[in-house]
């Protein structure tokens, strides 16, 4: 079964507390640092629709310029549970 790039540095850093303060820069290094709705679909391997739902529900914070979500690096990681913001 193939598994996303999200679910597999999920478990790394999982299994590795103390690479917790590497996660911002060893996983999504090749996104920016505030990304779009699309960036974070194949971010997270779903649908552009799935990735609007979390945004509404507000399964993941986000901010809005105009009409378009923000979606702050940290805020995905903190929703994978990869990272904890204090």
């Amino acid at each position: 079964e193939a598994k996303s790039l999200a679910e597999c540095s999920c478990q790394i850093v999982r299994c590795c507390p103390n690479m917790q303060k590497d996660a911002y820069t060893m996983v999504f290094s090749a996104y920016p640092d505030v990304v779009n709705i699309s960036q974070m679909s194949q971010m997270l391997g779903i649908s552009e629709k799935s990735a609007y739902r979390l945004v509404r529900e507000k399964a993941i914070d986000h901010f809005k310029v105009g009409r378009t979500y923000k979606i702050p690096k940290l805020y995905i990681l903190q929703y994978l549970h990869i990272l904890k913001l204090s």
